[in-house]
């Protein structure tokens, strides 16, 4: 069984990468990008691993907010992503209300899913359903929000240290 839960979290955390770049990419129409994407991730894919193998995984992605063209591509990416990978995604988007997301995160928690990812939100409003998900065996993945709860992958981006480094001269030459 551990083996199974190790697969399971490394996949997860795959995921969220995957969706990470893929939100992260520039392109001046995002549906092309999104079918950009399906297409080289599904080349990619090979023989998949259990649990993918035996169909689609239910997973869940808890937003706190989709407003704004970055949050717009990291959704098209995680729903591109999702369908190259055989997941069954579900996705709740707050809109910046943090009751709703809490709301939704419990909502996740009782859908069913192997896997919750959580993109930002409050730890005061999110952490007693967090514990609640890793007690029920589901895997946590939890982007740009601070948890204490050792069960869940944490992934992050330093803000600042990327505006820095898009604004040093020697990042100017490599843009030009």
């Amino acid at each position: 069984m551990p083996r199974v839960r190790l697969s399971l979290a490394a996949l997860s955390l795959a995921s969220v990468s995957a969706l990470l770049l893929s939100a992260c990419s520039q392109s001046s129409d995002a549906s092309q990008q999104t079918g950009d994407t399906t297409a080289s991730a599904s080349a990619a894919t090979g023989k998949k691993p259990a649990p993918f193998s035996k169909g689609p995984v239910k997973v869940a992605l808890v937003r706190q907010s989709g407003a704004g063209d970055y949050f717009e591509q990291w959704g098209n990416g995680a729903k591109a992503q999702a369908k190259a990978l055989g997941i069954d995604l579900t996705v709740y988007d707050a809109q910046a209300d943090n009751a709703k997301q809490a709301t939704d995160l419990s909502s996740a928690v009782n859908s069913g899913a192997r896997a919750i990812v959580i993109d930002h939100g409050f730890p005061a409003t999110l952490k007693s359903q967090i514990d609640q998900a890793v007690r029920k065996g589901i895997k946590v993945v939890v982007y740009d929000l601070d948890v204490d709860n050792e069960s869940v992958v944490r992934t992050e981006q330093d803000d600042a240290s990327m505006a820095q480094a898009v604004n040093s001269p020697s990042s100017a030459a490599t843009r030009s």
